[in-house]
């Protein structure tokens, strides 16, 4: 892991990107991950194949190193492509939707003079699936309850 840079998160490094709705960050990236992860071990075969003289088919992948047939290997930070490092980027597309199933419920005061509404307590229930960052669940959850409050309590919306 020393030798690989990861550059994720800003759109600086990235050509596209759309955001987290939906609850999509992780089918998205994990399976952009896992093209990028192909196309690099792919990338990895065809250099590898030059340098040994074999075809890319023929290259196993062991310890940081690329074998070819009867043992000659090449160590993965020896080799480039057309004097540069490797590089991959991969983008994954779905257009299936998916949205989350749920339920709130709020219970408040209203004032009948002033209108002046209270929340007193409110409760959501969220099928989220497997679980996978509790940190972000917990900031989508209450992200959610934020927006969907503000709207209700009829907050200025350009």
């Amino acid at each position: 892991m020393d030798r690989i840079r990861l550059f994720h998160g800003s759109t600086t490094y990235l050509t596209d990107g759309y955001g987290s709705y939906h609850s999509r960050s992780t089918v998205m990236g994990g399976s952009a991950i896992l093209l990028a992860v192909r196309d690099l071990q792919a990338k990895l075969s065809e250099a590898a194949a030059l340098r040994l003289g074999c075809a890319p088919a023929e290259i196993k992948h062991v310890d940081g190193s690329a074998v070819g047939p009867g043992g000659k290997s090449i160590a993965w930070r020896e080799l480039e492509v057309d004097g540069m490092p490797i590089s991959v980027e991969a983008v994954f597309a779905n257009h299936k939707h998916t949205y989350a199933y749920g339920t709130a419920a709020a219970h408040v005061t209203v004032d009948p003079r002033t209108c002046e509404v209270k929340l007193l307590d409110y409760l959501m229930v969220e099928d989220v699936g497997r679980i996978v960052n509790p940190l972000t669940l917990n900031g989508q959850a209450v992200g959610s309850i934020v927006q969907g409050l503000g709207g209700a309590f009829l907050e200025h919306l350009v």
